[in-house]
C-alpha cells in the first residue's frame, strides 16, 4: 500500500493534471472548427439573480 501524498503535493498533482487535460482539450477543439454545436440557457433564481449557462457539444 502506498502512502497518501501530502496536501501540497496532492494540490500540485491536481493542478498539473488539470493543465495537462486543458491542453489536450484545446488541441482537440482546434481540430473541430465548424463542428461544435452550442446550447444556452438563461434563468433567474428566487432572489432574481440572473444566470447563464453555455454548453458546447462535439463528436
Amino acid at each position: 500500500d502506498s502512502d497518501i501524498p501530502h496536501r501540497t503535493k496532492l494540490a500540485r498533482l491536481i493542478i498539473d493534471k488539470f493543465i495537462e487535460e486543458h491542453n489536450k482539450l484545446k488541441c482537440e477543439l482546434q481540430n473541430t472548427l465548424g463542428r461544435i454545436s452550442f446550447t444556452s440557457d438563461c434563468w433567474s433564481d428566487i432572489n432574481l439573480q440572473t444566470h447563464m449557462a453555455i454548453s458546447g457539444h462535439w463528436m
